[in-house]
């Protein structure tokens, strides 16, 4: 009896992590070219690796990733799994979309989480290949995955890796960067959450300013000009 007290509690807060840590996220500037990307793979491999340098927002992508495939596949529910075990103990007779955060370690390669994570992939394959409504999502830093990733070439589940069309993508990377808009939106989201307010009228001379009352504000031309600097991933904060 305690046995099963313990599991369904554990259980419970399975399923109570995975719904707070994508509900967290819900103001968020999507790169829509990555996130289109990454649905099309998602939907033709089943599985999708999500990698990028430190700061990139790889979690919060992957959060907003799960909640675009459960508008696009209504009868799949987001779980995150923290511990192999945790795959074993979904219910067999439902759909998922899973994610996997920082598999093989956060801020380097390990071999342990690596070997832990591995005796789970064959009954991935198994599960992915016998059930049309299941979908993993991996992350990893560039750093690490660059390190690991002949490791996974072992295994039938990621045989596509080494394909042009490998169900990879980065978000560091310049195929994926965001646009002059989506920065744009994500910066004057930045700015309303710091109450810096924008200015088209500030002289060439004064491009920031505070107000008697200690607000900042910044020209619309400083604005544009933080927009155009060529940073990939977009402005993290």
């Amino acid at each position: 009896m305690q046995n099963v007290i313990v599991y369904i509690i554990q259980y419970l807060h399975f399923l109570g992590y995975s719904k707070s840590c994508i509900q967290q996220n819900v103001t968020y500037v999507e790169p829509k070219t990555a996130m289109d990307c990454s649905i099309d793979l998602l939907c033709h491999h089943k599985f999708v690796i999500i990698t990028g340098d430190a700061g990139t927002g790889k979690s919060c992508f992957c959060h907003r990733l799960m909640s675009q495939m459960e508008i696009l596949y209504p009868n799949i529910s987001a779980k995150i799994l923290t511990r192999p075990c945790e795959l074993r103990e979904l219910d067999a007779t439902k759909g998922y979309i899973l994610f996997i955060d920082d598999v093989v370690g956060k801020s380097d390669a390990k071999q342990r989480a690596f070997d832990k994570w591995s005796k789970q992939f064959d009954y991935m394959y198994t599960l992915l290949s016998k059930k049309s409504d299941v979908f993993i999502i991996f992350a990893s830093r560039n750093g690490v995955w660059d390190c690991m990733k002949n490791d996974f070439l072992d295994y039938t589940l990621f045989r596509t890796l080494n394909k042009t069309s490998a169900p990879v993508i980065d978000l560091s990377g310049e195929d994926f960067k965001m646009t002059f808009e989506e920065k744009s939106n994500m910066l004057k989201m930045f700015c309303k959450h710091k109450g810096v307010r924008l200015y088209s009228s500030l002289k060439e001379h004064t491009k920031t300013r505070k107000l008697s009352n200690g607000t900042l504000c910044l020209s619309q031309e400083l604005f544009d000009s933080l927009t155009e600097i060529d940073t990939p991933p977009g402005f993290p904060f």
